[in-house]
């Protein structure tokens, strides 16, 4: 596979692919909230820390998201360790990035790592992205493939940031693509309502929404706290219906980095 450095392209190249993406935008199905949806403003860092549970076994989340330049580069990375006995079957750090642009309310995603944190790098996960021949170089369980994109297609973490920046911005989404696993797969967020939730990082009015990738049995209940930028302040992961994981809020600060 080819680094990421190598297939950096010129900004110049990255911004006429944005305009692309703008009128792209501008064409896409979107429901929006009431009244014209302003566009979205760039994304403020944040720190954002969970407790999560699999059953009996405990770990933690950590999420943060940090601009790194003027010229509207971010990186975005989540670690995810286990906690008390169930090191003794996860001991090592999970750790999920995303490098992205973000000009005028449009991410355009540039790589994309996951490291599984275990000794073997069967299940880890690269995609790096080259505007310039529509086209993002993938690996997975040790196998590389090309895939095509079109403009709406992201990265996992990036769709994230996106999905919050549309939110901000009056919209409600309803479909994304998403580069994973070696395929471009689509994902459907239905929206279940406001609620209010207490968790260890304050009360939050949070609209819920379900997360669901298209032929699979798994999908997520996510709730995003609206005074908090839409971060989720809730997660909880789903198998045939049924709650396999859960994530809650400790603690969240937002553009004190």
């Amino acid at each position: 596979m080819r680094s990421a450095k190598n297939n950096r392209r010129p900004r110049m190249t990255v911004t006429i692919f944005r305009l692309c993406c703008c009128l792209w935008a501008m064409s896409s199905a979107s429901v929006t909230m009431a009244g014209s949806p302003a566009p979205a403003d760039n994304p403020s860092g944040f720190v954002a820390s969970y407790s999560m549970r699999y059953g009996a076994f405990k770990g933690e989340v950590h999420m943060e998201l940090t601009p790194q330049d003027a010229a509207g580069e971010y990186l975005f990375r989540i670690e995810s360790r286990a906690r008390g006995l169930f090191k003794l079957i996860q001991p090592g750090t999970a750790t999920e990035e995303s490098r992205f642009l973000v000009e005028n309310g449009v991410i355009t995603p540039l790589e994309y790592h996951l490291d599984g944190g275990r000794k073997s790098a069967h299940d880890n996960s690269d995609v790096v992205f080259d505007w310039q021949e529509l086209v993002a170089y993938s690996t997975y369980e040790d196998e590389a493939t090309t895939l095509q994109l079109t403009p709406d297609v992201r990265d996992r973490l990036s769709t994230d940031i996106f999905f919050m920046m549309q939110l901000a911005a009056g919209i409600t989404p309803t479909e994304f693509k998403i580069a994973e696993k070696n395929a471009v797969r689509n994902y459907e967020f239905n929206m279940l309502g406001e609620e209010k939730i207490a968790t260890p990082a304050g009360e939050f009015q949070t609209l819920k929404y379900l997360r669901h990738r298209v032929g699979s049995s798994r999908s997520t209940r996510i709730w995003y706290a609206i005074d908090k930028n839409y971060l989720p302040v809730r997660i909880e992961q789903l198998k045939r219906g049924e709650i396999s994981i859960v994530s809650v809020a400790e603690s969240i600060n937002i553009g004190e980095l």
